[in-house]
């Protein structure tokens, strides 16, 4: 869909969304599917034609390698990293504006938020991924900056203020200034990103966000503010709602902050008209808001986490506590109602809330987050005010807050050890697969409507139907997927300028060709492979293909031997001094796994799938040689279908290859080396005919791959092209009589060969080649 076409759902989601809110006050029974209707019906319409914009948005047509000098602001103070979130106002390509991800390689501490600066900078493209946003297309690299214009009071107030409390927390608190700058300033940079995985292990990831608790904070003490200085209720409400909006203001309008400041201004009004509000329509109504104002919110991992928190909290909080009630005994339950144990329950309610929504975008689910939560919120619910509180008092008396935050390292400290600790431990986290996830949520809903709107039965009788439909949803999962096993699965993956494709036999086992680059900013294995591999399930691989040395091949080889069991490595052996490489080597020795050296003749089979090493030839490796030379080259046969997996290696190299194949057709060909013009000769398709050719490339790359002669041979050729620059994630599933489907993660062109005007991937003859009908692409490919 082109960018300014009509798209008439997205048009008229957004109008039909407040509709859904009319029931609620008709029928409260639903005032929960209605809330819900709402925020989905105004989210996805109006996401969905966002998305279009974004897939257009100029941040994502900047050149890879392009230097530039931009005039723009600074939104935070550079972590220790040198990244933070810069505001482009002009100078950028195409008159380019927006926000962007910078990397300061200049001293960070003469940066300072809302000074208007003049920067030297190079764009580096970021990594792949099907729903980047254009604020992740790239980092801008900046070599020196420039102040014009200082912030101040009046120039960029808000920035200002920001900045001024960011520098305070960092002299006050020193190595325990990023966490403060988490809680109350919604400031991530300063956080290593070892340490936010670890918060991410074990489960608490979420309390280093801004939540409903920092808005009430504020809003507590603004209200008692304004009764100490005898301002009535009227005017005390409504300072402590501005005052909260202008805290929200100043942290950037996260939308959890967000979120709770609208039903905060709601429900003081109520109070004030003296008409309650309901938290379920208060909460649609704050989804609606967000989502109208900002398209593409509701695509947003930390939108989706927010509410089903703030939904756990509505809905689940008091079943839970009255439940603890009953469990301490008789005379407990009223006692359930005090602080210690509604904090219990809160906690319990938000964590089983956001849990699916956890397994579903990082593939896993913490065994410890609950208990260490409900360790963790209390010490928070200390340190937050603390954290204020030295604030406020630095700019008034300095030596009373270097006193006070004394005691708030402490705090902190303890909660960064109690969370390293806890991530440490074995089996802190568990991998849920997509099916068993799907399964785990139909279940759950199936007994939430049975026992919320089930015909009045026994109350015994509603819980027995409502477990046995969770259990059954949960048990027939393995047959509900079951399908999947009767295909070989090959998954291109979408990581940027590099290459990482994932084998999945038909007996569901896991072989992984390469890993994905990494640099500085960017490691694709941990952020796109294992979250893929986690999402499918897949935590043991058979093999480890790495097939060159080069980093944008092994890079994110390191994060999956982290993550997975490998049962064996395979990769040329050519002797290279290169860290990555030395790391991944050192890895493998520890773990004790097997290591091959790869060499044409070897074959293995798996689950009827045969892998046939092609290149490189047997015998001595050339240390001095270019990589690429000995760069492995894999056949995948599974009956008559056949996939050529060419790595990086040359022209020579791949005619090399095939040559001594007694058939070397090949249904798929993995372009070799990205599409670079060193490879995918004439000579190569006229030897393996293939039907449907994936090139993996970085979106608008500084080398320009494809090039546009491999693109012109492929299309006098008559094969069909996928890109994972153009279409995401490609995937292809094929049955053992040669026939094959493709699905990819995004729309692109099906581009017409000259010579039929149809698309390549057109059906063949039974004499073209061994089987293979390509279908048209799909988006419910998985990502």
């Amino acid at each position: 869909m082109a960018a300014g076409h009509h798209d008439l759902p997205a048009l008229a989601a957004p109008l039909l969304a407040p509709l859904a809110v009319l029931p609620i006050l008709l029928w409260r029974r639903l005032r929960l599917p209605c809330a819900l209707a709402s925020i989905l019906l105004a989210g996805s319409g109006l996401g969905r034609a966002d998305r279009v914009h974004a897939d257009a948005d100029c941040r994502t047509l900047l050149p890879d390698g392009g230097t530039f000098t931009v005039r723009g602001t600074f939104e935070a103070i550079p972590g220790r990293g040198g990244g933070a979130p810069f505001l482009m106002e002009e100078g950028a390509p195409r008159g380019c504006r927006g926000r962007v991800r910078v990397f300061l390689r200049a001293e960070s501490a003469a940066v300072r938020p809302g000074d208007e600066m003049v920067a030297l900078g190079r764009w580096v493209q970021g990594g792949g991924g099907r729903e980047r946003s254009p604020y992740e297309a790239g980092t801008l690299v900046l070599d020196s900056v420039r102040t014009l214009v200082p912030a101040g009071p009046a120039h960029r107030p808000l920035l200002w203020l920001r900045g001024s409390a960011q520098r305070r927390l960092r002299e006050l608190l020193g190595d325990d200034a990023p966490i403060a700058e988490a809680l109350v300033l919604a400031r991530r940079e300063g956080i290593e990103p070892e340490l936010s995985e670890r918060f991410a292990r074990a489960g608490v990831a979420h309390l280093l966000a801004i939540s409903g608790f920092h808005i009430g904070v504020v809003a507590g003490v603004l209200l008692g503010l304004g009764g100490a200085l005898g301002l009535e209720r009227r005017r005390r409400s409504l300072a402590a709602v501005l005052g909260t909006w202008l805290y929200v203001g100043l942290i950037g309008a996260p939308y959890a902050a967000v979120r709770a400041a609208v039903i905060l201004s709601l429900t003081l009004a109520g109070r004030l008209v003296g008409r309650p509000v309901d938290p379920v329509g208060a909460l649609g109504i704050a989804g609606c808001a967000i989502v109208l104002a900002v398209p593409g919110a509701i695509r947003d991992i930390g939108f989706q986490l927010s509410f089903a928190a703030a939904g756990g909290l509505v809905l689940l909080g008091r079943p839970i506590a009255r439940m603890l009630g009953m469990l301490g005994g008789a005379g407990y339950g009223q006692r359930a109602r005090h602080r210690g144990l509604d904090v219990l329950a809160a906690g319990l309610a938000a964590t089983l809330a956001t849990a699916p929504l956890t397994a579903l975008h990082f593939g896993r689910v913490s065994l410890v987050g609950i208990p260490l939560t409900l360790l963790l919120a209390p010490l928070l619910s200390v340190a937050i005010p603390q954290i204020f509180l030295v604030l406020a008092l630095s700019w008034v008396v300095g030596g009373a807050a270097h006193f006070l935050a004394g005691g708030l390292a402490l705090l902190l400290a303890l909660f960064r050890s109690a969370t390293e600790l806890a991530a440490a431990m074995p089996g802190a986290s568990i991998a849920v697969p997509r099916p068993w996830l799907a399964a785990g949520a139909a279940g759950a809903a199936l007994a939430f409507l049975t026992l919320a709107y089930a015909p009045p039965l026994r109350r015994m009788a509603r819980h027995a139907v409502a477990v046995a439909g969770a259990v059954a949803a949960i048990l027939l999962a393995p047959l509900a997927t079951g399908h999947r096993g009767a295909d070989l699965s090959l998954y291109f993956l979408d990581v940027g300028q590099g290459d990482a494709t994932a084998i999945r036999s038909p007996l569901g086992r896991w072989i992984l060709v390469d890993a994905g680059p990494v640099n500085d900013r960017w490691d694709a294995g941990a952020r796109l492979v294992v979250p893929f591999l986690r999402r499918e399930g897949a935590a043991r691989l058979e093999l480890l293909v790495l097939t060159h040395g080069d980093l944008d091949h092994i890079g994110g080889a390191a994060a999956v031997l982290d993550e997975a069991s490998v049962e064996a490595l395979l990769e040329p052996g050519q002797v290279a001094g290169k860290e990555a490489y030395l790391g991944i080597l050192e890895r493998v020795d520890r773990r004790d796994i097997p290591w091959i050296r790869a060499h044409a003749g070897q074959s293995i089979l798996l689950d009827g799938v045969r892998l046939d090493v092609l290149h490189p030839l047997p015998g001595p490796l050339d240390p001095a040689r270019d990589a690429n030379d000995y760069s492995v080259v894999l056949r995948v046969g599974y009956g008559r279908f056949a996939a050529l997996l060419m790595g990086d290696a040359p022209a020579d190299a791949e005619l090399t290859a095939v040559n001594g194949l007694p058939d070397s057709r090949a249904a798929i060909l993995k372009v070799g080396h990205h599409g670079s013009n060193t490879s995918t000769s004439t000579a190569l398709l006229r030897a393996t005919r293939p039907r449907a050719a994936v090139i993996s490339a970085g979106r608008h790359n500084r080398y320009g791959h494809p090039a546009p002669s491999v693109l012109a041979r492929l299309a006098r050729a008559g094969v069909r092209v996928l890109r994972t620059d153009v279409h995401g994630t490609i995937r292809v599933d094929a049955a053992a009589d040669g026939d094959f489907r493709v699905r990819t993660a995004r729309e692109g062109p099906l581009p017409e060969t000259p010579e039929t005007g149809a698309y390549p991937g057109r059906p063949p003859g039974p004499a073209e080649r061994p089987g293979g009908a390509v279908r048209r692409q799909s988006r419910s490919v998985r990502r």
